[in-house]
């Protein structure tokens, strides 16, 4: 059994969003809340979820070669003879799920994404639930002189926009970084991928890049980094990431979680240490 997100795009409360039916009759006037600009208190609630009635919602069930798939709501009911190993067969409904999540994206204009609830071995009826998992404790580390010393640097160096530019995709690059490693499951975790694109973004801000840059293969001297960083570290993140790690450029199938985390970690340290090393030099 699997449950799809978010509820609202099935007329189910569930997510914070206003649900209202659309279509023929559905509702297309839309008060929204009134605040008091000075108290900031609700006066008037505005437009309030209309969700279906019982027994009005989505009712679909269908056969797909030897897989029996039933949608109920926001809920989908997949049931399977077959005589493959669990593993495999949950790695099958996984994908099949992920398919039909993609499709309704699409079909319903709204991010669908899929969530196994429960998974019943129908030999054994051994109910295995589905592994759950959040972020506990995040944490921040600060340290005063490194702050004032920040900042002081800051006002001494003159404005350098290939530098702001570099750490503008630095900034994105980080917060999609945590974003994706926020929520351990395959789809939110693609946002590495982004990620890694906004790291090379930096890099390439400052170092240049081929196709545009016929200086590229030279600026790394002038920032001091040596010629195995550029040639080990850089080109890896171009050639290797970019160019073949499905981050600039489309691939059929996406890379595994393991290899997106340790990419995005590798691909943080060589744009931070080429935008530390722009910092201490004259502006480009």
């Amino acid at each position: 059994m699997y449950r799809l997100s978010p509820p609202s795009a099935f007329g189910v409360p569930g997510d914070d969003y206003t649900t209202l039916p659309g279509g023929e009759g559905g509702v297309t006037q839309i008060m929204s809340p009134t605040i008091d600009q000075i108290t900031g208190n609700r006066i008037l609630r505005g437009t309030l979820s209309c969700y279906r009635d019982q027994g009005q919602g989505v009712n679909f069930a269908d056969d797909l070669n030897d897989v029996r798939i039933a949608v109920r709501d926001d809920t989908v009911f997949i049931d399977v003879e077959t005589e493959q190993e669990p593993d495999d067969v949950l790695f099958r409904l996984d994908e099949m799920v992920e398919r039909l999540s993609l499709w309704l994206s699409h079909h319903l204009n709204a991010v669908v994404t899929p969530t196994l609830v429960q998974y019943v071995n129908r030999t054994t009826r051994k109910r295995i639930p589905t592994a759950r998992y959040s972020s506990l404790m995040r944490v921040r580390y600060y340290h005063v002189p490194t702050i004032e010393e920040g900042i002081a640097t800051w006002c001494r160096r003159p404005q350098d926009d290939k530098v702001d530019a570099a750490m503008r995709y630095y900034r994105l690059g980080m917060f999609l970084e945590n974003e994706g490693m926020e929520h351990a499951d395959d789809f939110r975790v693609q946002l590495l991928t982004e990620a890694i694109l906004n790291y090379f973004k930096s890099v390439s801000a400052l170092l240049g890049d081929p196709s545009v840059d016929p200086d590229y293969q030279s600026r790394y001297r002038s920032l001091g980094l040596s010629r195995e960083f550029f040639y080990g570290e850089v080109e890896w993140l171009r050639r290797d990431i970019r160019n073949n790690g499905g981050v600039a450029h489309y691939s059929l199938q996406t890379a595994s979680v393991n290899d997106l985390l340790a990419w995005a970690s590798r691909a943080r340290g060589i744009a931070r240490q080429v935008i530390a090393a722009a910092k201490t030099t004259r502006p480009l």
